[in-house]
């Protein structure tokens, strides 16, 4: 399952500053490339736990957080 998500509508928002903070902490986010539209995608693949979900949202919500 392949996840496509608009990017925001931030100046501070930078695809690549969020792939290496999300591969920092072992998580692989993918630029969208299926449209002109500015996205991002997320692969859900492999065997995922919950916690790792809980994790992966948290690194989330802390970088849009500080970029919104």
């Amino acid at each position: 399952l392949i996840v496509t998500i608009m990017e925001p509508d931030s100046p501070k928002y930078s695809f690549e500053e969020m792939h290496d903070l999300s591969r920092e902490h072992g998580f692989t986010i993918y630029p969208g490339k299926l449209s002109n539209a500015p996205t991002f995608r997320i692969a859900n693949i492999g065997d995922i736990r919950p916690d790792e979900m809980r994790d992966f949202l948290k690194l989330f919500e802390k970088y849009f957080k500080e970029i919104l």
